[in-house]
């Protein structure tokens, strides 16, 4: 049995679940579609691309980690948005739900 989105700790969000948010850098991070003409590939840094074209698909990696809602005798799960900005953060390009899983605490079997 799930149980879905059930109260946080106080003072925390989803958010704290996500530990690291980078850019995935090289060929592979990003494909330019359609390849606009002499325009040079994106440049990933610590948490951003730079230098992205209209039309340009990137990727991310997002490490999440649970060090705050204990463990139930019933699997757990949260919805967190991940949202990627403009550099000023005036303007949301696009978002994804990612869905977080406390698993039950392990059962202890009598024997």
């Amino acid at each position: 049995m799930l149980i879905p989105n059930i109260t946080l700790p106080p003072g925390r969000t989803t958010a704290d679940f996500i530990k690291l948010l980078s850019p995935v850098g090289g060929p592979g991070g990003y494909v330019l579609l359609p390849p606009p003409p002499a325009v040079d590939p994106p440049l990933a840094g610590a948490v951003t691309f730079t230098k992205v074209t209209p039309g340009t698909r990137v990727r991310f990696n997002v490490k999440a980690r649970n060090d705050f809602v204990q463990q139930t005798n019933s699997a757990q799960y949260f919805s967190a948005k991940v949202a990627v900005t403009a550099e000023d953060g005036c303007f949301e390009l696009d978002e994804r739900e990612v869905v977080i899983l406390v698993p039950p605490r392990p059962m202890e079997v009598p024997w």
